[in-house]
């Protein structure tokens, strides 16, 4: 279905995805980090000593979903890019490698969109 001109601009593509999913991914962790650490502190000095913190547990629970979240997106990764790689080098220019392409391409482009607008929404919150 598709031209080797869209499976190779789908193998480049790809990959530049996932560094922008990687940065996100890291800068997110980052602030759960500094918010774990603020939980712990306060836990050791009280709850007055800083009120408006959340405590240990919600923290690691979102960092768990981030985490598995971040590797799912690796997977979407694996299976587009083999996907695209193995459609170039045995011109398997069908449905299926093309729907496989596509959906991995319409996945991470929509995780690429919304998850910055996530953490910066959960920034203003925090």
């Amino acid at each position: 279905m598709g031209t080797e001109a869209f499976y190779t601009t789908a193998a480049q593509v790809i990959p530049t995805i996932l560094i922008a999913l990687a940065v996100e991914f890291g800068l997110i962790l980052r602030q759960l980090g500094r918010e774990l650490e603020r939980a712990r502190n306060r836990d050791a000095e009280g709850p007055k000593a800083a009120p408006f913190v959340r405590n240990t547990e919600t923290i690691e629970k979102d960092t768990d979903q981030i985490l598995t979240i971040s590797m799912g997106m690796g997977v979407v990764f694996a299976v587009g890019e083999v996907s695209a790689l193995l459609a170039l080098a045995f011109r398997w220019f069908n449905g299926w490698t093309f729907a496989g392409v596509s959906i991995c391409l319409v996945v991470m482009i929509a995780a690429a969109a919304f998850i910055p607008i996530v953490r910066l929404h959960d920034d203003a919150d925090w």
